[in-house]
């Protein structure tokens, strides 16, 4: 009777044993499944992250690069040709560009299409190129890490895009009171920029190492034959 008792007892512990072999396996199993799961899903939304920052960065270009091509035609229309030309955007906004564009008479034609002063182009370019700045905020900034966001913030909220779009309020005003005045970038208004480009150029740079083809400064900005010419709106108004 002893013998068959513990005959009983030993094969339920066997199989007790079994049982808590095979639980453990069970749940380590398990872990090891969720672990995988989990960094599947991590892996999976960390490309989707990158694809949609890529997409980002690919809606910036087009704003940036207007912006960017603006203020050249600022500088070019402003300034007889240098001897030597920039290369590079960075080489463009160097002390000569801020000194150079306070020759800008605003009042002259403006290079585009339908012809129109400077005073009234200006406002209208620039004014869209914030709101595609404010959509690409507004659709992408989730995706995009603090410092991006940040650097995007600071060009849209860029001083020169109120400045511009004051022009229209001047404009009738000086019609309504009959004031006769020669629309320059004085009063230091100029140097106000230079905060602003120091902004665009430190997003041009990030922009630039994320995208496949580079935002650069073409060289066919400089030819004679693209508009606007070389200092066709230059005052001659003497500035000290």
């Amino acid at each position: 009777m002893l013998m068959v008792i513990s005959y009983v007892i030993s094969k339920n512990w066997q199989w007790a044993g079994d049982a808590l072999s095979n639980l453990a396996t069970g749940f380590y199993g398990s872990i090891v499944v969720y672990y995988l799961v989990e960094r599947s899903l991590e892996k999976s939304n960390e490309r989707e992250n990158i694809r949609r920052r890529k997409i980002a960065f690919n809606r910036i270009r087009r704003p940036l690069q207007d912006l960017l091509r603006f203020l050249w035609q600022l500088y070019k229309a402003s300034r007889l040709k240098p001897d030597i030309l920039p290369s590079n955007y960075e080489e463009l906004f160097s002390d000569d560009y801020f000194d150079s564009i306070r020759y800008l008479d605003f009042k002259q034609n403006a290079p585009v299409t339908p012809r129109r002063s400077w005073m009234q182009y200006t406002p209208q370019v620039t004014n869209r190129i914030q709101s595609q700045f404010e959509t690409i905020i507004d659709t992408y900034g989730s995706f995009l890490d603090t410092e991006t966001l940040e650097k995007l913030e600071q060009v849209y909220n860029c001083h020169l895009f109120p400045y511009f779009r004051g022009f229209p309020a001047i404009i009738q005003v000086d019609i309504q009171e009959r004031f006769q005045r020669h629309y320059l970038m004085l009063n230091g208004t100029h140097e106000m920029l230079r905060e602003d480009i120091k902004n665009i150029l430190q997003l041009l740079e990030l922009t630039n190492s994320l995208l496949d083809a580079p935002i650069s400064l073409s060289q066919d900005f400089s030819r004679d034959d693209v508009s606007p010419r070389w200092g066709v709106n230059r005052t001659d108004l003497e500035i000290g």
